[in-house]
């Protein structure tokens, strides 16, 4: 059961990140929140009501009993720059308050390296996915895109141009390519703070900073004919120690314009050394150029080999918004050699009921092999207002604050919580309480309920 609420957790999450990343949240501009993992402004959304379909250690009787204990239930997430803070409530009631203060300051500059590694573990596997990989690459790709905008012009000396006509399918037609070779010499003496000169961003710079570079390296960039960049080569060997470095292999085609981000990259990293990897197909596209019709899709695949042990993953969008109505879909699939193949499926529909606010439903899916191991419905409701800490003072129901909460088993759960929760859950109707009383001597139910 902690499993399944940690996965749903996760993918409420995920999808909170979908759902605000088109006009959903608003008329204005839409940043693309999904991809990077990051809110450029608050936004509180509630799932209420959760109804199992389909939960494979229960019957239908004991389904159904749940069921009934969790038609009282609703949570309230409101995401700000700092953190979340998420209330729980029974038939409308807050009982229990939990915040999470994102306090990058202070990991960076207090975790040990044995705090880091015990934070790690504790993350489950699509968070850490997301965290350590996919919002990642996506602030990579903001960030360095720049840099290989300025990088012909910068180093003149080094560059070579020559005409190229080439059809990129959905991305432009090329007339002009720009050829820098960086000889081995000049990679050693003057890598990487050539490149970090040339970042207009921190995360970028700091990425950057931290890697090898060996041997030659080379940068093919081919234009259309506005001098819009359409494609990125880059090939060099390149690492973060030396005991990691990776004969790197990047084809990048791009586009960029006030209403359209699209992007199609490969990167291959065979080991100098050994046989591993970690190769990239990554394709997004973000297109408001239709102002009645907003899209979002994404397809990330990873191809994934550490010593004998291979692994696949793939991590697929598709949002639409049109009018006032929103719809998408976004599933997680791994597969691999130490692990067996199991997915995720996130479904929503949702439609506009005044200014920006949409609610409707929420289905996560959760699959060993082809086989569906949960399925959860639930009501879903996003808006641009933030739960406040006022209305929460305002509520009889108890308050636990809790810092960076990490709900791993049950000894991580507080005691004052689940008493705070068990004693409201005991007054509901006797029906709905079945799925709590069961197993438990009706000597033992009534001195609890008395109590």
């Amino acid at each position: 059961m902690k499993n399944i609420i940690r996965k749903t957790v996760s993918a409420l999450v995920a999808f909170f990140c979908l759902f605000t990343s088109c006009k959903g949240s608003g008329e204005n501009y839409p940043t693309h929140f999904l991809l990077t993992g990051e809110v450029d402004s608050p936004v509180t959304f509630c799932i209420s009501s959760p109804e199992y379909t389909n939960l494979a250690q229960f019957g239908k009787d004991r389904l159904d009993s749940l069921n009934r204990l969790l038609r009282h239930i609703s949570v309230t997430v409101s995401v700000k720059d700092n953190g979340t803070e998420t209330v729980l409530s029974i038939d409308q009631e807050p009982l229990v308050f939990f915040e999470e203060k994102n306090d990058i300051h202070l990991e960076t500059t207090e975790l040990t390296q044995k705090d880091q590694k015990e934070k790690d573990v504790e993350k489950d596997e699509f968070s850490a996915f997301l965290d350590e990989r996919y919002f990642v690459l996506n602030h990579l790709m903001d960030g360095l895109y720049p840099v290989f905008c300025k990088v012909a012009d910068s180093f003149p000396e080094l560059s070579g141009k020559s005409s190229a006509t080439l059809n990129f399918s959905g991305f432009g037609k090329s007339v002009r390519r720009t050829t820098i070779q960086f000889p081995a010499e000049y990679v050693s003496e003057r890598f990487p703070a050539v490149l970090t000169q040339l970042c207009d961003n921190q995360s970028a710079r700091t990425y950057i900073e931290q890697l090898m570079f060996q041997g030659s390296q080379k940068i093919v960039l081919l234009y259309d004919q506005n001098d819009n960049l359409l494609r990125i080569n880059y090939d060099g060997t390149v690492g973060t120690s030396a005991d990691e470095m990776r004969r790197v292999s990047i084809v990048w085609k791009c586009m960029r314009n006030a209403e359209h981000i699209k992007d199609s990259l490969t990167i291959k990293t065979p080991a100098v050394t050994g046989y591993n990897r970690d190769n990239v197909s990554y394709e997004r596209d973000l297109d408001i150029s239709d102002s009645e019709n907003h899209k979002l899709k994404w397809d990330y695949q990873l191809d994934q080999k550490k010593e004998k042990v291979k692994t696949k993953i793939r991590y697929t969008g598709d949002l639409n918004s049109v009018d006032t109505n929103i719809s998408g879909k976004i599933s997680y699939n791994v597969k691999g050699d130490s692990i067996p193949e199991h997915s995720m499926i996130i479904k929503s529909g949702m439609e506009k009921e005044k200014e920006a606010e949409y609610a409707g439903t929420l289905e996560i899916t959760n699959k060993t092999g082809k086989i569906v191991t949960s399925s959860v419905i639930s009501g879903f409701s996003i808006c641009n207002s933030i739960y406040s800490s006022e209305q929460k003072t305002e509520q009889d129901g108890v308050q636990i604050k809790l810092k960076d909460i990490q709900i791993q088993d049950d000894r991580d759960i507080p005691e004052d919580v689940i008493r705070t929760l068990i004693r409201k859950m005991i007054t509901l109707p006797e029906e709905d309480t079945e799925f709590l009383r069961k197993d438990i001597p009706d000597e033992i139910w009534t001195i609890m309920t008395n109590h």
